[in-house]
């Protein structure tokens, strides 16, 4: 299963260590579910869900700021397309799930996260993000 592929990759990414994994997959086998927890996921949502759902997996994963866990999730929106496009949206991606992780604690945590996101989606190219990353992280 490619999924259980991405996790372990993530896992191994020193950058995306930190950051919680949860499966969403319509596999609802014993043998999936092991899989996954073997591999590194943290949860296991098994569509379809109820919206429910997935609120109790980010609470449970992020009690010391929702916000900032759901504008992670959102940092998702990043990762679309083909070819080229894809690229260079994972690339924006993993650089915001790095930045989440150097976020936590900070009291604008979530609102610095969703104007990186905005900025990122915004812009074809990678330069006003990372400029606009590198203020807000020095700050």
């Amino acid at each position: 299963m490619a999924l259980l592929a991405q996790v372990r990759a993530a896992r191994q990414d020193a950058a995306l260590q930190a950051v919680p994994v949860v499966l969403v997959s319509a596999a609802s086998d014993a043998d999936t579910l092991a899989a996954a927890g073997r591999r590194g996921a943290d949860g296991y949502i098994v569509k379809p869900f109820a919206a429910g759902q997935v609120r109790a997996q980010l609470a449970r994963l992020a009690p010391q700021d929702y916000a900032l866990a759901v504008e992670t999730v959102n940092c998702r929106r990043l990762v679309k397309g083909y070819s080229d496009t894809h690229v260079r949206g994972g690339g924006k991606y993993r650089q915001l799930i790095a930045a989440a992780a150097q976020l936590v604690g900070r009291p604008d945590a979530a609102d610095t996260l969703r104007a990186l996101r905005d900025t990122a989606l915004a812009n074809e190219k990678c330069g006003p993000m990372e400029r606009q990353l590198a203020d807000k992280l020095a700050a």
